[in-house]
């Protein structure tokens, strides 16, 4: 019978080793999820920080050319020579890095355009934004299976009244940028990035992929790939080798414990029984 019971306490006392054991561990990867999580978020604030500085960019390019009481005339006077060499062809072949140039007067009777065919654009929320509102308007489109950044200025006077038309300028989310955005997201080096316009298309790789997105008025843009975080599996495997250790000297220690504890027990019940 005393025997049972010293095998009893032994299994209830390794038990609730392994219970708080598995406890610490459990609250130890809590912790490193809320962590990772804060990382995560902070590299979407930095890659939203970044497109909205290439945005800020790119509009300043546009706003030299919208803002232009000559440009104003020109296209009101429908003088496509004009506003070919200008504007449009000219901001097109030039050092700019502009991709998409699509220029049209508000009622899109009157229409100049690079880079990009057909009258697609003139449905996006940017360039209704523009022409309807007569605000400022960025957006990302995706056109031809690439992403672009758009931005979409008010064609006006100097002084930005007598607005006219609108103006689109876009620029290709090329190499260059993409090599950006891997430093900003901090991909793993044998990985690539992978673009895409909605999370659905992602499942198609079968890989295990991270995905940030951007959203935009049109479309939205999905950066995948696989990127390392502070709290990396190395972390996650330390976390649980040290837990096991943990869980090994508890164990031992409770046995210890009760080895002592039932061998002093013994004594003093032999004492007794002889009495």
């Amino acid at each position: 019978m005393l025997k049972r019971t010293y095998i009893y306490i032994t299994i209830v006392m390794v038990f609730s080793s392994i219970l708080l054991s598995a406890g610490i561990y459990y609250i130890n990867l809590q912790g490193i999820k809320l962590f990772e999580n804060s990382e995560i978020e902070n590299k979407q604030e930095l890659l939203e920080l970044y497109i909205e500085d290439s945005y800020y960019n790119l509009g300043t390019l546009n706003m030299a050319h919208s803002y232009w009481t000559q440009a104003n005339i020109a296209v009101g006077n429908e003088d496509i020579e004009w506003v070919k060499d200008n504007l449009t062809e000219y901001i097109y072949t030039g050092d700019f890095n502009v991709d998409i140039v699509f220029l049209s007067n508000e009622d899109s009777s009157f229409v100049s355009s690079f880079g990009i065919y057909g009258t697609f654009i003139t449905d996006t929320e940017v360039f209704n934004t523009v022409v309807n509102d007569n605000l400022i308007s960025n957006s990302i489109i995706w056109y031809d299976g690439d992403a672009f950044i758009i931005s979409g200025y008010p064609i006006a006077n100097d002084d930005k009244t007598n607005k006219s038309g609108v103006l689109l300028l876009g620029r290709r989310i090329d190499d260059e940028m993409v090599t950006i955005i891997e430093s900003i997201i901090g991909k793993e080096e044998e990985n690539e990035i992978y673009l895409f316009e909605t999370v659905q298309e992602v499942s198609f790789l079968n890989e295990d992929l991270n995905i940030i997105v951007f959203e935009s008025i049109d479309d939205d843009i999905v950066f995948a790939t696989q990127y390392e975080l502070i709290f990396s599996t190395y972390v996650r495997e330390r976390i649980l080798r040290d837990s096991i250790i943990v869980l090994v000297l508890n164990v031992v220690v409770v046995v210890l414990i009760l080895i002592i504890l039932i061998r002093r027990f013994k004594k003093e019940l032999d004492i007794l029984i002889k009495q």
